[in-house]
């Protein structure tokens, strides 16, 4: 790709900071499951906006309520109390944003073709068109030559590249992505963040993102949200108003980890 990871010149970013209305917003969601002793309380009212085209992440301890949360966003589970928004409407979100699990769930007997159009058949969109789509997104995320692959002849790193192209070939303005990258080494790791910022920017879409890396969180969002333990609430909004491409190095980066890291450790 031919552009870099964000700058401060990019267009769509600036035109994502200038629009009053979210893209997604969650106002005071809470949840609990249900056990046979009585209520488990996951999540304690908590609220957060995504502007369009932004980027916010989740992060807190392993158990909080993030994955809960996203599924909340996505419809897949109901609130006890509190709304989902979509462009400040308040929807049943289920079938208008677009949620990406942890595991890549792709299909073993469909190749990688068949697997990325996957949400285009679903949506009963024309095939070929989809195909002709997602073979232009390999070129993008780097997997061309690999459209005949099998999920089981692919890397770890390409089978996440591929669940991404479904995910964004869905044709949802809003991702809802849980640890996409968790599963990797510390090298793909590292390499997919750079690529992932690079197509996020790219394509314009709006992403909600968990992630347990505090690094990776500085790396790519916009707007950090920390949460507390379980029933998670929402302990620090931080904004994260540095150009891209982002040095994992540098002081600022290194600064707003120390940032998170102070939250995570006084309210854990």
């Amino acid at each position: 790709m031919s552009r870099g990871v964000g700058t401060t010149s990019c267009p769509r970013a600036a035109s994502a900071v200038e629009q009053d209305v979210p893209a997604l917003e969650l106002r005071g969601i809470a949840f609990a499951y249900p056990l046979l002793a009585g209520l488990l309380p996951v999540l304690a009212g908590v609220s957060l906006a995504v502007p369009p085209g932004g980027w916010a992440t989740l992060i807190g301890p392993s158990g909080c309520g993030k994955t809960t949360l996203l599924k909340v966003a996505a419809g897949l589970l109901r609130p006890a109390e509190g709304e989902v928004l979509l462009a400040g409407q308040p929807v049943d979100p289920l079938g208008k944003v677009t949620y990406m699990p942890q595991a890549d769930t792709l299909l073993p007997w469909r190749d990688a073709l068949g697997n990325a159009i996957l949400a285009a058949e679903v949506d009963g969109r024309s095939r070929a068109a989809a195909r002709a789509a997602a073979r232009d997104l390999f070129h993008r995320f780097g997997l061309a030559g690999f459209e005949g692959a099998y999920p089981h002849e692919l890397s770890g790193g390409m089978r996440q590249r591929l669940a991404l192209i479904r995910t964004f070939m869905s044709h949802r303005d809003v991702l809802l992505l849980d640890e996409p990258l968790g599963a990797l080494d510390a090298l793909t790791r590292a390499a997919l963040q750079e690529w992932l910022a690079e197509v996020w920017e790219a394509l314009g879409k709006t992403v909600l993102f968990v992630t347990h890396d505090v690094e990776e969180a500085a790396l790519l969002s916009d707007r950090i949200y920390v949460l507390s333990p379980r029933p998670a609430r929402v302990v620090a909004e931080l904004p994260v108003d540095l150009p891209r491409p982002r040095d994992r190095t540098s002081g600022e980066v290194v600064g707003l980890k120390a940032q998170v890291l102070t939250h995570l450790e006084s309210d854990g």
